[in-house]
């Protein structure tokens, strides 16, 4: 079964990657041509803070990932930015309405709050979910309640 590189977001056989690379989880996985050209891995850029475009790309998934994570594809580039741009637009709006008690995002700023979202929001198979609830989140007037 197929994995993805952190670093390219080419899904790649076992082959590709080395037998330490491969049991690594899906943010920190990298195939053998990114470990040698000395491409980071999204785990890395978040730690140093570093992104590999000038546009800043979104922050990386959740570090932890489950059986399910290594399934995960990032979203295609042409959807990368507007969803962006809409990760951002509903975190303002999450934080202007304040955020509700128990749901695990006590004490979280904008940054957090964006890395939380676009770890569900960067995911191809979930584009289909995701994206329309973050478009109306994101154009709801600051009155509305979800």
């Amino acid at each position: 079964m197929p994995k993805v590189c952190s670093a390219c977001h080419k899904e790649l056989e076992k082959t590709a990657f080395s037998s330490n690379q491969w049991r690594l989880n899906s943010t920190q996985r990298r195939c053998k041509e990114c470990v040698q050209s000395g491409r980071d891995s999204e785990d890395s850029r978040a730690q140093r803070g570093r992104h590999s475009s000038p546009d800043g790309p979104p922050p990386p998934a959740a570090a932890n990932s489950t059986s399910r994570g290594s399934r995960r594809q990032p979203l295609r580039d042409e959807r990368r930015l507007p969803v962006r741009a809409l990760v951002e637009l509903a975190a303002d709006q999450i934080l202007f309405r304040g955020i509700p008690p128990k749901v695990g995002l006590d004490g979280f700023d904008k940054s957090r709050l964006v890395k939380r979202l676009w770890s569900v929001a960067n995911n191809e198979r979930m584009y289909w979910l995701t994206g329309p609830l973050l478009e109306r989140l994101a154009e709801q007037d600051s009155e509305e309640v979800i």
